[in-house]
């Protein structure tokens, strides 16, 4: 076997250990499970091209990575059109009625309307289980900025959820 076959293999192994994972983060980030779907296979195709010029030693950071770029470049897109008045409705995300979890329905209600990189910094402390300094690394900014994120969202969504307790409860 030589070392391309083996580059390709060892690129096609972590691909089925970390795609659907990746699916769920970028679900997560964006609400939206076409455009999760979408991120998540320009992320991977990008990963390989890369790996196919030069290996990369961490596949799942750079493909996270991408997707985070992705989401927030999605993000910016939506607030731009929200702005110029061109923004098509944001259809609510699919939720799977069997699961009969409407806990599940509010917190992804409550996590689509926080902003972007607060959205991110949540679900990258909370989902995907980053340190303060991983989750700084892979938004581009300062711990604090992720720490202070983080505290916004998190505050926000407690809100939100606490709002739909209530709701429920008048009800």
């Amino acid at each position: 076997m030589d070392e391309q076959q083996s580059a390709a293999e060892s690129f096609g192994a972590v691909y089925s250990r970390e795609h659907d994972g990746m699916v769920r983060l970028a679900f997560l980030l964006t609400a939206d499970r076409e455009a999760a779907a979408d991120l998540s296979h320009d992320a991977w195709v990008a990963a390989y091209r890369r790996h196919e010029r030069r290996p990369l030693t961490n596949i799942g950071a750079y493909v996270r990575t991408s997707l985070i770029n992705g989401a927030r470049s999605r993000g910016r897109r939506q607030s731009l059109e929200r702005v110029v008045g061109r923004a098509r409705p944001v259809a609510p995300p699919d939720v799977d009625p069997t699961a009969g979890v409407t806990e599940r329905s509010a917190l992804l209600a409550a996590l689509e309307v926080l902003p972007v990189r607060m959205r991110t910094a949540v679900v990258l402390r909370h989902y995907a289980d980053l340190s303060v300094a991983q989750a700084a690394r892979e938004m581009g900014i300062s711990e604090g900025a992720v720490k202070s994120a983080t505290a916004r969202g998190l505050e926000r969504l407690r809100e939100a959820m606490n709002e739909e307790e209530n709701a429920d409860a008048t009800a």
